[in-house]
């Protein structure tokens, strides 16, 4: 959960401003947390249409506005370097 690693987090990424990735999200509370924490510069991706809908929905319902990709995390369509860190859970 980002209870459990907030700590670790915030001291590897100070800057809440930065942009991160996380792949292969899945319905989890953790980039939720994350972004309640200050981190606005998300972007969270699955290959579960299914997954990216219901997490739009509940991001969008709480007024939470985090990018929310389909995507394989083996061939991700994102530029080199475009992310200060890559978490995954």
């Amino acid at each position: 959960s980002w209870q459990e690693l907030e700590k670790e987090i915030v001291s590897l990424l100070p800057s809440k401003e930065d942009r991160v990735l996380i792949p292969g999200c899945g319905n989890a509370s953790f980039q939720l947390g994350m972004y309640d924490a200050g981190y606005k510069n998300l972007v969270c991706g699955d290959s579960s249409p299914v997954v990216i809908d219901r997490m739009m929905t509940i991001s969008e319902s709480s007024q939470r506005c985090i990018r929310w990709d389909l995507m394989d995390a083996t061939c991700m369509p994102y530029e080199d370097s475009s992310f200060k860190a890559v978490i995954d859970k």
